[in-house]
């Protein structure tokens, strides 16, 4: 992934590489199979960049448990006491 990706276009690359891959007759398992693994390529990046924690539970949710060890300690999110 990019480091060059605007801030603001996060959270529609995340929205797509967690969507899964149809077409108009149905369910597309050649280019689901791709956008798995471009997400699996990007997850590091998009991680390290997301700050919220739907999005970045909506990426983690993708993830293998090989994918999540490989990536290591993930930095914590901090959340404002209400």
């Amino acid at each position: 992934m990019s480091e060059d990706l605007p801030k603001e276009a996060l959270k529609t690359v995340i929205e797509a590489l967690c969507t899964p891959a149809t077409t108009p007759n149905g369910f597309d398992a050649r280019a689901d199979r791709w956008r798995e693994e471009a997400l699996i390529a990007a997850l590091p990046a998009l991680l390290s960049r997301t700050s919220t924690k739907r999005l970045r539970g909506r990426l983690l949710m993708h993830a293998d448990e090989r994918t999540l060890a490989a990536l290591g300690p993930v930095r914590p999110i901090m959340f404002e006491a209400r």
